[in-house]
């Protein structure tokens, strides 16, 4: 087969340019051969550098190229500029001799017996091209047994990038250093940036917690000063409650500490109180990037009809930043339905078009479950769940319902539990302790209810408090913590303690959506928002991330539309919750599928 003439031409100029490389990398080497010879034997130098009582005639035009540390000495009016002499007193002739080997010819004479020395003098003379290749030098023989050497160097130096290696290495290898017990080599500053770093991975928290247990059994006399803040850090609240209770709280290094047994019983309080678990705001309650589950913004209320509620739903990943799909509610509720969590579970009841349904969201399968039907089916209602059960307050069904209806999780059972001392639809309601806030929303007579009512989940008993004034209708909640917020539709913040004292906590700036929902990660708000401009068929939805005390924005992310389309329309009645899901389920919303 004969060749076309374009082959010729393309194996021409590909031969060129070998050859072109070739003869460029002999003239350097000739270059730097030539120089220094031309150092060694002192001709044309302009610069004396004694160390050690060794005397090396040098070029300062080569000296100032790779160094910014002699450019700065003899750019100006100093001693070594004016005399064209230079004496260095720490460093060592033979460090030295290599060192003009490596600038003037460019040979590679990083070794093993040399490194720390090379690195040394590179650095203070600020010569970044042989500290890039000492990094580079470093990183290939990174091991788990030699890792603590390096990252001392390394950090000694101040070599970032190989920090960053170093660090990368170490919260990759965890376990494998923890188990061989090089980990416990580490300075008590490393380890703690180590447990806090999200990026670690281990197969579990109890790991993590037991390697931090072994650091501080290594060297207990000297360590125990540490215990209580290396406690703080710990994700103890993600440890299995085995491991808290027969190892973490019976080890010797900890057990008779206050800190420790403060830790445990907030530990189990996250795992055994599932009502609370999505208001902890410590970022211990928190799965790290590597964790098998991750921690995400449930949307629920998506479309891509007309219609003003769909049964979509979606999920953002907080620490993966994307979005992914979740399986859709079995059937199209319609709008006015109430949302709340319980553990890492999210429940949906009632709702316009099916007012007696319940059905829960399964975070462990991934899979919406049918539930017994309501008492009262309803509308426009609120519901919260307080110790081991789900309340369902105010609405409508066929009129307005002052019946309290209670769910309890652990038999799957509805029972009358109370009534309202005022009916109310598009009421809120938030739980402050063991009792539920009712507020806002319409009374029996349509119109804006100023009433606050308190429904005390121990007596079942409901009593007006007239002492607090809250938002109306529009407005949603969200507990940090102990604290419960309340943001109005213009952007008023009120808090809510546990004493039931209200206060401002502040006002979001140019906050006017039409429908909104709100969850909280870490002690951020994440707020979920639809336009008011109903004639832009484009507008996109939006989060807001916003800092709870400053109340500014701090990021606004877009939810991806469907199609040409938005998921969430200006009059969509959306609702959130966060919850804790296996990244397995996950189903990550395709480029094609949101952009087509």
């Amino acid at each position: 087969m004969l060749r076309s003439s374009n082959d010729n031409v393309d194996n021409g100029t590909a031969e060129r340019t070998n050859n072109g490389n070739v003869w460029t990398l002999r003239f350097l080497e000739n270059l730097g051969h030539s120089l220094r010879e031309q150092q060694r034997s002192g001709l044309h130098c302009d610069v004396t550098i004694r160390v050690q009582g060794v005397s090396f005639k040098c070029h300062k035009a080569i000296l100032c190229a790779v160094s910014p540390y002699f450019t700065a000495m003899f750019a100006h009016d100093m001693k070594e500029s004016r005399e064209s002499e230079v004496t260095f007193h720490e460093t060592k002739a033979d460090v030295f001799e290599l060192l003009l080997d490596l600038v003037y010819n460019g040979r590679d004479i990083i070794a093993d017996d040399n490194i720390q020395d090379i690195l040394e003098l590179s650095t203070m003379m600020q010569i970044d091209v042989i500290i890039e290749r000492i990094e580079d030098f470093l990183r290939e023989k990174l091991s788990t047994d030699n890792f603590i050497d390096i990252w001392y160097l390394a950090k000694k130096y101040n070599c970032q990038r190989l920090v960053k290696f170093v660090w990368k290495f170490m919260t990759l290898n965890f376990e494998s250093l923890s188990s061989s017990g090089e980990l416990d080599l580490l300075p008590y500053d490393t380890l703690i940036s180590l447990l806090k770093d999200d990026f670690l991975v281990a197969k579990s928290e109890d790991l993590v917690c037991n390697a931090a247990l072994n650091w501080l059994l290594a060297d207990h006399d000297s360590r125990k000063s540490h215990t209580s803040k290396i406690i703080s850090v710990l994700r103890l609240p993600l440890c299995t409650p085995e491991y808290i209770m027969n190892k973490f709280s019976q080890s010797e290094q900890v057990k008779h500490l206050p800190e420790a047994v403060s830790a445990c019983q907030d530990a189990l309080r996250y795992r055994m109180c599932l009502a609370q678990k999505q208001n902890f705001t410590s970022l211990q309650t928190t799965n790290r990037t590597a964790s098998r589950q991750d921690d995400v913004m449930v949307v629920i209320g998506g479309t891509d009809t007309s219609e003003y509620s769909g049964s979509g739903v979606r999920c953002y990943s907080f620490q993966g930043r994307k979005w992914y799909t979740l399986p859709p509610l079995p059937k199209s509720v319609g709008p006015y339905y109430a949302v709340c969590t319980f553990g890492d579970d999210i429940y949906v009841s009632g709702g316009q078009y099916h007012r007696e349904t319940f059905h829960r969201f399964q975070s462990a399968t991934c899979s919406w479950l049918t539930l017994p039907k309501m008492i009262n089916g309803r509308y426009q209602h609120a519901m919260v769940a307080v110790g081991d059960s789900i309340y369902v307050v105010g609405g409508e069904g066929s009129s307005k319902i002052k019946e309290i209806d209670e769910y309890q999780v652990n038999n799957g059972s509805w029972e009358s539990s109370g009534e309202l001392m005022e009916d109310i639809s598009y009421a809120n309601a938030t739980a402050v302790g063991q009792t539920i806030l009712i507020f806002g929303g319409n009374n029996t007579d349509n119109k804006y209810s100023e009433s606050v009512q308190i429904y005390d989940t121990y007596s079942k008993q409901v009593t007006h408090m007239k002492s607090i004034t809250l938002p109306g209708v529009g407005c949603h909640t969200v507990t940090c913590d102990s604290t419960v917020y309340v943001i109005s539709a213009d952007g008023h913040v009120s808090s809510i303690t546990n004493n039931m004292e209200v206060h401002l906590a502040g006002i979001i700036k140019q906050f006017d959506p039409k429908r909104f929902a709100v969850v909280q990660y870490r002690g951020i708000f994440y707020v979920v928002t639809c336009s008011r401009r109903v004639q832009d068929t484009n507008e996109t939805a939006k989060v807001l991330i916003i800092d709870p005390m400053s109340m500014e924005v701090l990021e606004t992310l877009n939810v991806p539309p469907v199609g040409n389309m938005p998921w969430l329309r200006s009059g969509t009645r959306l609702t959130s919750a966060k919850i804790s899901i296996g990244k397995h389920y996950l189903q990550e919303l395709i480029t094609s599928e949101v952009q087509k």
